[in-house]
């Protein structure tokens, strides 16, 4: 049998030693051999048509289950409120899997893009805030802001609240988190419109059985999809626009 044609280099190695190392390569005649279907233990396929071992491309990582982008929005009653991890996730809603109880809800994991507010023209001097908590204290400035609606102006602007990079918030939050976690306090006059811009992402599977989270509420038909308040089932002070199946 033909002998095929193996070239040797040098390689430098971080403790200055010399290794060689072959480099194997194909003659034409050797691409043509059909007995030859390996050459040290690399399949001929992966060879070029010059010989030498092409570059392997790989497929890039796919992701199975769904990623989506999503606005919710919101009408206010006067509230001041402390948004939870489940309370946050409530907002994409859930299946009701319990008759007049239980909500499963659909997200297992989310991060919040943006928050906006339009502050109702009749709060007129009211305070709008948003406050985002993080795992210490010690990490955002001691400071107590507030936005004012001056008195005489009929038509309000948006007010856009992002996250901080170190709030708690500030990025991905899966279902092993602590559902109980206070994320953000929201402080808004009557008649205002809350939208909350969000990255979210659902299970590969989904089963009653699996760990996502579960609201408990009073109302809901069996099978039904809702989405719940902003600032949970049990206040519903910030609940989903009409259009929106929602229950409390």
């Amino acid at each position: 049998m033909r002998k095929l044609k193996v070239e040797t280099k040098t390689k430098v190695t971080s403790s200055s030693s010399h290794e060689l190392s072959p480099v194997v390569k194909l003659s034409p005649e050797d691409l043509l051999d059909s007995k030859i279907s390996t050459v040290a233990g690399v399949p001929k396929m992966l060879f070029g048509k010059r010989g030498t071992m092409a570059n392997i491309s790989l497929p890039p990582p796919f992701q199975l289950n769904p990623k989506y982008s999503r606005t919710i929005r919101f009408l206010t009653t006067s509230v001041a409120a402390t948004v939870s991890v489940i309370e946050l996730f409530g907002v994409l809603g859930g299946i009701c899997t319990v008759a007049n109880t239980t909500i499963s809800l659909c997200a297992s994991s989310l991060r919040i893009r943006e928050l906006r507010i339009w502050p109702s023209s009749a709060s007129t001097g009211e305070s709008v805030s948003v406050e985002w908590f993080s795992t210490l204290d010690s990490r955002t400035p001691d400071e107590d802001v507030a936005r004012n609606i001056p008195g005489g102006i009929m038509v309000t602007g948006c007010l856009a609240y992002r996250p901080p990079k170190k709030s708690l918030v500030g990025d991905w939050i899966n279902v092993t988190a602590t559902s109980s976690a206070n994320l953000f306090n929201i402080t808004v006059p009557s008649g205002c419109v809350v939208e909350v811009d969000l990255d979210w992402t659902m299970p590969l599977e989904y089963s009653t059985s699996s760990t996502l989270y579960q609201q408990t509420v009073t109302t809901g038909n069996l099978g039904n999809y809702y989405y719940l308040a902003l600032d949970g089932p049990t206040s519903n002070k910030i609940v989903p626009i009409p259009g929106y199946p929602t229950t409390h």
